[in-house]
This record gives structure tokens, sequence and C-alpha cells, in this order.
């Protein structure tokens, strides 16, 4: 049985201020392309049976409109079996969208604690969508027959204290064949049988490297689990070190080199070091427009001798600044470096 386990699409969703607005609405609609092309990759690839487990949308954007496009992707899948537990962002309730339109027979979503049988495929699948007065000590009651594949959906913290704290030792007494997590935004193997997908696309600079979705095959337990990277774009944090005798040919040579293959992807460029003009370094590489989006972390130290800058402004506000300051590195080095840009540009 070939599976495909998902989670955390957060469709619709606005980046409230993170990126300009023009990148901020390609990559909502990249967020429908992502799924878009995990449907397909679903139709082409024979998987049976496909895991959503929460926050499929934000519940605070997404319109009917976006529930009806999401129903269509669904319903396109036309041999697979669908199961959707609801998540923090998309929890379920009499007014969830997930009832407003019309699935076909083979989507299953979970309200609570429950389960679906497929006789078809001798399969399982229980689900608890997100609840946060869930208590695993008193509330857990799975009813697992050993004759089919049991399967278990879940949105929450393994060892956590809240959004849902999952207590796997408690679920492991139930031996499930395969435990499909959402919530963590990063793909990774709990245990041999138990596993978060991470998010098909990263949504900001703290979830780097490549994102998609898992691939399980199920034969009497787990065969094969496989990732597969699926993202339009990544999120990059990449360190440029400047030494302070580069030439600005020199810094740039360097820049690019750290970007290719790189270019169409959302890129962060921490520059770190020494050089005599940080703040014409920092505007250049902001500068550089060959690339889909770039931000400038600008982490640069003056790099003039301070006794020679002393000398040459003893007399003006620079080295008032620098005989009140000179015990405190950080801040003779940002008041500097202002003092010295605001004197260029005058």
């Amino acid at each position: 049985m070939k599976i495909l386990h998902t989670a955390d699409l957060h469709l619709g969703r606005f980046y409230k201020g993170e990126l300009p607005r023009e990148i901020s609405s390609l990559r909502r609609e990249e967020l429908w392309k992502s799924f878009t092309n995990t449907i397909n990759y679903i139709e082409k690839n024979n998987i049976e049976v496909f895991l959503i487990c929460g926050d499929i949308y934000e519940r605070e954007f997404f319109t009917l409109a976006d529930m009806l496009r999401f129903s269509e992707l669904i319903n396109s899948l036309k041999n697979t079996y669908t199961f959707i537990v609801g998540g923090n962002h998309d929890y379920i309730d009499e007014n969830s969208l997930l009832y407003k339109v019309d699935f076909n027979e083979k989507v299953h979503i979970f309200k609570g604690s429950e389960y679906f049988d497929i006789d078809e495929l001798n399969l399982r699948v229980h689900g608890i969508s997100w609840n946060r007065q869930f208590d695993f000590s008193a509330d857990l009651n799975f009813e697992i027959d050993k004759s089919k594949t049991n399967i278990l959906m879940l949105h929450g913290t393994v060892g956590g204290r809240s959004h849902f704290p999952l207590d796997l030792k408690a679920i492991n007494s139930y031996e499930f064949d395969y435990i499909a997590l959402g919530h963590i935004h990063l793909s990774q193997r709990i245990q041999e049988n138990c596993y978060y997908c991470g998010c098909p696309e990263a949504l900001s600079f703290s979830e780097t490297g490549g994102k998609g979705f898992i691939v399980v095959e199920l034969d009497k337990g787990v065969r094969k689990v496989e990732f597969i990277e699926n993202s339009i774009r990544n999120y990059n944090e990449i360190f440029l070190d400047i030494e302070e005798d580069m030439s600005i040919g020199a810094i740039l040579e360097k820049f690019h080199l750290l970007l290719r293959d790189k270019e169409d992807d959302l890129n962060r460029i921490v520059v770190r070091g020494n050089h005599n003009r940080p703040g014409y370094v920092a505007e250049v590489l902001k500068g550089q427009k060959d690339y889909f989006y770039i931000e400038i972390i600008d982490e640069l130290s003056l790099s003039i001798p301070l006794k020679e800058l002393y000398r040459a402004n003893s007399d003006n506000i620079i080295g008032r600044y620098i005989e009140l300051a000179k015990d405190d590195e950080k801040l003779l080095s940002v008041g500097l470096r202002a003092l010295l840009e605001a004197k260029d540009e005058d």
C-alpha cells in the first residue's frame, strides 16, 4: 500500500509585512501551486492513501471560494482515499469551511477521535483532530483491528506541553503500523513507524532547506519511507564573510558565487566582517536585482583604526563620540558607522 503523508500547507497565508506586497501575493499563490503539484504526484504514482495532518489552511483568511478550490483538487483524485484531521490553524467545529462544500465518497474528515475502515484496502485509519482539551491519560481509546493495517493521524507536539501535546508512550501501546504527524514544519523521524512530514513549502527564514512530503510503503508494517522534495522555492540563510581589504568587485564576486543556483529562492544574506565603508557595502549588495528575493542583514563592523580616526576628528562630533563611547566596543562601532555615513552624505 502506497501512502502520501503531508501537513501544514497553510493555504491562504498572508505574510503580514514579512515580504514585499508583490512577493507576498506570489508566494500565497505558489502555496496553491505546490499543493496542485502534490495532487499531480499522487495521480502519476498510483498513491492509494492521502493523509493530510492538519493546518491545511489559515482559518482567519480562507474564504468559501478558497475551500471550493481545495475541494475541486481533492475530488479530482478518483482512485485515492483522502483523510483529513484539523490542526490549530484550521480547527474543526460546526462552522468549519470543510463542511460547507461537497467532497466525494473517498474523502474522510475527522471531527474528533474516530476511525474509518476501507475494506478494499483492508485498512483502518484512526485520527484525532486538533483538540487542546484532549487528555491522553483519560481519553485515549483506539479500537485496533489487528487483521487490518492501522494508521494514526495527529496534529500536535510529541513530548510537548502545549499545542496538543502527544503522549507517544501511550500511543505505542496500540501498535500502529504507521503514525502520521503534523504541526512541526521540519520533516523528521520520531521512531521507525512515526514521522513528521514537515511543511510542503517553507513559510519563513526559520524554515530553511528543502521541503516536500513523505511517501510510505506499508506491507505488514513500514516497508519504506521516502522524503520527496517538492517545494517551488526554498528559504536560504547565507553568511557572506568579508575581509577588510576586499574590494567591492571581490565582494560582489563572492556574493554571486554564494547565490549560484539560488536565483529563484528567497535569500537572506548575513554580511559579517570588517570594512572601512560597511554601509556602502550593504547598499551595493541590496542593489543586486538578478534574484527573486534578497534580504541583507548588515553585521559589518567599521575597520578604520580608532587612533587615526580620532586624530582626524578630535575637534568635531566624531571625536567627541569616540571619547564618550570608547569603553563600549559595540556602541562605538554602531555609532561611528552612523556618524561617518551621515558625514559622507553631507
